[in-house]
């Protein structure tokens, strides 16, 4: 299974949620990913050039977009191929991936851990027919949509507004795998992960390096 991720270079008065990333932060979750799940493979869009460890497979940006639009490259089919899991760079891999890897609904999205009406895009699984329907859509309303307001959150433009506007239908992860997929602020906050969960979220802070003297963290992100 091929995972993709984006790293760029935050512009000026960008809200401090990168703060860290890095290609070495690529780099741990590379290995981290490898840990549990060794045939898988991940594909980092970036606007960085060096750092990143050989095996990383490296892809530059194919639009001059910046901030959170940037992570709208992840869709582009010719990246996702047949399949792929798309990955915040605050994701931590905490179990085994297989069933995970085996769900071939056309986009499958975890529920918001605060709002379950709605989907997040901290982890998602999405087929070549439904990424290339994304990313035509993208190209074709991206200098209107950046602009409008409803897509704002804090004055800075939201991927997530924007796909919460476009998929209308989803499969969720809590429905078809639950408690495989879990949010570190709703979930987690309290204690070590459920034995089940296989992938922990921190959508914001901490991160992954601010919790090492957790050993759940610290044997997973080296």
């Amino acid at each position: 299974m091929n995972y993709i991720a984006v790293l760029f270079k935050p512009p000026k008065s960008f809200r401090d949620f990168g703060a860290g990333y890095s290609p070495e932060w690529v780099n741990k979750l590379y290995r981290n990913l490898k840990k549990w799940s060794p045939e898988a493979t991940l594909t980092v869009i970036t606007d960085f050039e060096k750092g990143f460890l050989p095996e990383v497979i490296i892809s530059p940006f194919v639009l001059e977009d910046s901030g959170w639009a940037r992570l709208m490259e992840m869709y582009r089919p010719d990246l996702v191929g047949e399949r792929s899991i798309l990955i915040g760079l605050d994701n931590i891999f905490v179990g085994d991936l297989s069933d995970i890897e085996k769900c071939d609904d056309e986009i499958i999205l975890p529920r918001d851990p605060f709002y379950p009406q709605h989907f997040c895009n901290a982890v998602v699984s999405i087929g070549w027919k439904y990424s290339n329907k994304l990313w035509n859509r993208w190209l074709e309303t991206r200098r209107i949509d950046m602009d409008n307001q409803k897509y704002k959150l804090d004055g800075q433009w939201s991927e997530m507004f924007w796909l919460r506007d476009q998929i209308k239908q989803a499969s969720y992860w809590d429905d078809l795998l639950p408690s495989k997929i879990v949010s570190y602020k709703v979930q987690c906050k309290k204690g070590v992960p459920d034995k089940k969960n296989s992938i922990v979220y921190f959508h914001g802070n901490p991160k992954q390096h601010d919790l090492l003297d957790r050993d759940w963290v610290k044997n997973n992100w080296f």
